[in-house]
C-alpha cells in the first residue's frame, strides 16, 4: 500500500516524519496519516511527496490507486 512505501523511501534517506513533512511542505500529521494509511493522500499531496522524496509520481499515484480499491 501506499503507506509502506513512502515510508520505506523515507527511512532509505534517513530521515524523520517531520523532515519529509517539512520538504513536502506538509503537516507531520498528514504525511503520518498517509504512511499509517489513515488517509489516501489526493494527487496534490502524492505529487509533493513524490517531488520531496524524489522519487516517480507515477509508483505513488497507482500505489494510491490500488488502495482505494
Amino acid at each position: 500500500m501506499i503507506g509502506e512505501i513512502i515510508k520505506k523511501k523515507r527511512a532509505e534517506k534517513g530521515w524523520t516524519i517531520k523532515q519529509l513533512a517539512e520538504k513536502a511542505e506538509l503537516s507531520i500529521v498528514q504525511v503520518n496519516n498517509v504512511e499509517l494509511n489513515k488517509n489516501k493522500p489526493n494527487t496534490k499531496t502524492l505529487l509533493k511527496l513524490a517531488t520531496a522524496l524524489d522519487c516517480d509520481y507515477e509508483e505513488l499515484y497507482l500505489a494510491a490507486e490500488q488502495g482505494r480499491k
